[in-house]
């Protein structure tokens, strides 16, 4: 019973110190710092919230530096032209998969690549290769695009 109480005790003695130890900080932090907007336009939010995600560029940042490719494509089917879904394409170098959807399309969004020659799987639900594609991209990063990225667009059509 005694041993209770004084772990109790102990229990509420640690709360009290880190509140005593917290306290000058937290008051510091609310009414000390700017919470004012630093006027980044929106365009320079998405990209904070892209570089968080992906991994944060040497300092200070230059745009030229990022480069994108996204490859859209769609799976059909040679006889009847119609979209095929749910299977799961293959991208070789970097290996990366994903799920054709309910219109057969698919996209991949690659960064900083330097690979110009892509070969793409398409596997069935029983993980059996069904095709095959093999693509090569010619890079338009020098042109300028919108919002100064530089991105490049392909399209990629797989007929099974």
């Amino acid at each position: 019973m005694l041993d209770k109480i004084k772990r109790k005790l102990i229990g509420y003695l640690v709360t009290i110190m880190a509140l005593i130890l917290l306290t000058p900080h937290i008051f510091f932090n609310f009414f000390f710092t700017d919470n004012k907007k630093t006027g980044k336009s929106t365009e320079d939010e998405e990209l904070y919230k892209c570089v968080l995600k992906y991994g944060g560029p040497p300092e200070p940042y230059d745009r030229g530096m990022l480069k994108i490719l996204k490859i859209k494509g769609i799976l059909k089917n040679k006889e009847s032209n119609k979209p095929i879904s749910n299977l799961t394409i293959k991208l070789k170098r970097p290996e990366i998969k994903t799920l054709s959807s309910d219109d057969g399309s698919f996209l991949f969004e690659l960064y900083n690549l330097a690979y110009k020659k892509f070969e793409f799987e398409v596997i069935d639900h029983e993980n059996n290769i069904i095709a095959t594609k093999k693509i090569e991209i010619n890079y338009a990063f020098n042109n300028p695009e919108i919002n100064s990225y530089n991105i490049t667009n392909s399209t990629v059509e797989i007929f099974l």
